[in-house]
């Protein structure tokens, strides 16, 4: 496939993006050692839509027909770790990240994207270890039989309670740090705009107890959310004592929260029998109603996080579906190339979010059907293990061509 042909393909996936973002996340993805790691995050949907075209699901026998609420976008480093509770009942847990994806679907497709990110993310560990790790957190074993040793060094740096984003002090009033080398648009919201009021309403209802101090609106290069236009406030607790629907998080004095649209799940691609099916499917993506997107990941949400989660979807008038994602100290995220630098091993941490995943998927699975499932995904191993390989091969051949 040559490279206009493939962004021409990619366009037809992502119908809500222009060609140009679309090769400005191409281009993001190039300037990074792991291109095609990139490539394979930020476009979920090919994924889906290679394992339809390739029939990945009929080889897996009854394994691959288990459906339940799925991730979506399960990879390395799409893992977070919070501190939750206070004083001595803090507890170290690792959670999903991003719920944009989430929705209903085959639980094996899960496994599989992830199984296909620890070998372009550039680890050995064999498969066979973290589809041992899904299953026990499937069945719900301790999570001590899926790793070692306690993660210190990231647990020391969440305690520090780091800023998750930069802000700063101005003639009295409280900024945010705009870094243009991140975005390819930067800018911020016009005063005399509906977009601004809207945005500003909705903030307010969603957060009662503070007022707005700062705000811009800007797009990622990369990532999964590459190209998608969206919001940053900086917001600060008011003096007076809140009333009772504030956010539980009202303690905070300041606090951060990104506004970011909400669109269909990438993986309906998987589910579409034909390619003209598919084609009517994606043209008609940003027509879906936005109150049914937000059930959608506020039930991904619920699943993922176990219903404590501070992030909640809404709709805005006139503007559709948005996940406001509060931002705070109790979280951190995983890049892999530091972990060795603070004195973890990365296996240790395929292993946990192995057993996330798991445990993930345990909670839609009905009770006395669980360890059923974890048995036919353990007979399947060789035979996921070299689906996994398959939908690697042509993923790198094609990816490396664009």
């Amino acid at each position: 496939m040559k490279k206009q042909t493939m962004i021409n393909y990619l366009h037809t996936l992502y119908p809500h993006l222009t060609r140009r973002d679309i090769k400005c996340k191409i281009l993001y993805a190039k300037q990074n050692k792991k291109t095609i790691f990139l490539l394979f995050r930020e476009f979920v949907a090919y994924f889906y839509d290679l394992m339809r075209r390739r029939g990945t699901l009929s080889q897996l026998g009854r394994a691959g027909k288990k459906k339940g609420w799925c991730v979506g976008d399960p990879h390395l480093e799409n893992f977070g770790f919070v501190l939750t509770g206070s004083g001595r009942k803090k507890k170290f847990k690792c959670v999903m990240n991003d719920p944009d994806d989430g929705g209903k679907g085959f639980l094996i497709a899960d496994l599989l994207r992830y199984l296909i990110s620890i070998r372009l993310g550039g680890s050995s560990i064999p498969l066979r270890k973290a589809i041992r790790c899904y299953c026990k957190g499937v069945r719900g074993k301790a999570r001590s039989t899926c790793y070692s040793g306690r993660v210190s060094a990231l647990r020391s740096k969440l305690k520090g309670g780091k800023k998750p984003f930069k802000y700063s002090k101005k003639k009295n009033k409280w900024r945010l740090v705009r870094d243009p080398s991140k975005y390819s648009l930067l800018c911020n919201l016009s005063r005399c705009n509906q977009e601004r009021r809207r945005l500003r309403r909705a903030v307010k209802q969603a957060y009662p107890g503070y007022r707005i101090c700062d705000s811009f609106k800007f797009k990622k290069m990369g990532g999964g959310s590459g190209g998608l236009l969206q919001y940053r406030f900086l917001l600060r607790r008011n003096n007076k004592s809140c009333s009772k629907q504030c956010h539980r998080h009202v303690q905070k004095k300041l606090i951060v929260v990104d506004v970011k649209p909400e669109l269909r799940s990438s993986m309906y691609a998987a589910y579409c029998q034909c390619q003209r099916q598919y084609a009517s499917r994606s043209a008609q993506i940003c027509s879906l109603k936005p109150t049914r997107i937000v059930a959608r990941v506020n039930k991904s949400l619920t699943t993922e996080r176990n219903g404590k989660s501070t992030s909640k979807a809404r709709t805005i008038k006139k503007m559709g579906a948005f996940l406001f994602r509060q931002r705070h100290p109790g979280e951190a995220g995983v890049a892999l190339d530091q972990l060795k630098k603070q004195g973890i091993s990365k296996r240790k941490i395929i292993r946990l979010e192995s057993y996330t995943l798991g445990k993930t998927h345990r909670r839609t699975i009905t009770k006395g059907k669980r360890g059923r499932y974890a048995n036919r995904i353990k007979n399947k191993t060789n035979t996921i293990k070299q689906a996994a390989k398959t939908l690697r091969k042509i993923m790198r051949r094609q990816l490396r061509k664009v």
